[in-house]
């Protein structure tokens, strides 16, 4: 690998979770998890709140509980990553980072489809490519105040 581990890309998907469907409470133990409702609403779970979505993205820092249910008679679709962050300085700066945002910078959203596309390809340098649009999209998410109070 060309670059330091400091954002490691662990794992990036795009789910269609049909009406109903109930991703059951969990937590990972050492990795974070971005997940980015394109489309659909639904019920989430962060910590002990429940709340319910539209489009949104919700931002799992390791060890919180966290699920998803998707509303009744609609499909939930979902841009989702998995990573670890490495540098201690930028794990304390997304401390303050809500866990879950209304409001989407559409900078993001462009970031996390072009890492989708690029994981996708598995062309040279793909992990250097995910790894450094990974880096800009936590930044991007830094960039800006919290838009909602609300978050574990």
């Amino acid at each position: 690998t060309l670059l330091t581990r400091d954002v490691e890309p662990l794992w990036i998907a795009r789910y269609d979770y049909e009406p109903n469907w109930r991703l059951p409470p969990h937590a990972h133990e050492d990795y974070y998890q971005l997940i980015f409702c394109v489309s659909g609403t639904g019920e989430a779970l962060l910590g002990s709140e429940r709340i319910s979505f539209t489009p949104a993205i919700f931002f799992i820092r390791p060890r919180l509980l966290h699920g998803l249910t998707a509303g009744k008679g609609v499909t939930v679709r979902t841009l989702d990553t998995k990573f670890r962050i490495q540098v201690p300085a930028l794990r304390r700066a997304l401390r303050s980072f809500a866990s879950f945002q209304r409001t989407v910078d559409p900078a993001v959203v462009g970031l996390l489809e072009a890492i989708l596309v690029e994981a996708r390809a598995q062309g040279a340098l793909t992990n250097e490519f995910c790894q450094t649009l990974l880096t800009q999209l936590l930044l991007r998410l830094l960039r800006h105040e919290p838009v909602s109070p609300r978050g574990p």
